[in-house]
């Protein structure tokens, strides 16, 4: 049985096993490479990103603080103009303020989920689950889903 890393090995391997983690190698490739055992490996890859997350929070908090600080000016704005319910400059402090509050969301991980363009192929679906109808539906969709360089189908194909 290997004996534990020392606090300076921990120090020096585990941003090498983050780095190796990230380009994709798995972590029993990454234990072959460095000769440590694969759980050790993983431990190394958490250490690293708590590191990394703790080294960002004054980064983020300053980034946070800055864009409160725009909505804050923006909602005073908008107050002011209030007055003037004409002025053009409405929508832009508007849209200054969504795109910060947007940003704030972006950095705390709260966006909505991005539209995934998966590969579905014949190989990965167990068809045998569907009724005829559905299987009927899915060719339908299937087709209107997959057109060529032409250009979508007119609109009179995605009614049945």
């Amino acid at each position: 049985m290997a004996r534990p890393l020392t606090e300076a090995q921990r120090a020096e391997l585990s941003p090498r096993t983050y780095e190796l983690s990230v380009r994709g190698r798995t972590n029993v490739e990454i234990a072959r490479e460095l000769g440590i055992n694969e759980h050790t490996v993983s431990s190394l890859i958490r250490l690293e990103k708590t590191q990394r997350r703790e080294e960002r929070l004054d980064v983020v908090e300053e980034a946070l603080a800055t864009y409160r600080e725009t909505i804050r000016e923006g909602w005073y704005h908008l107050e002011r103009l209030r007055q003037n319910s004409t002025s053009l400059n409405v929508a832009g402090v508007m849209n200054s303020i969504i795109n910060a509050r947007q940003k704030m969301d972006d950095i705390l991980g709260l966006q909505a989920p991005k539209k995934w363009r998966g590969h579905t192929t014949h190989e990965n679906m167990d068809l045998s689950k569907f009724t005829l109808e559905e299987l009927e539906l899915l060719e339908r969709l299937l087709e209107t889903a997959t057109y060529d360089d032409v250009g979508p189908p007119a609109l009179e194909s995605y009614y049945p």
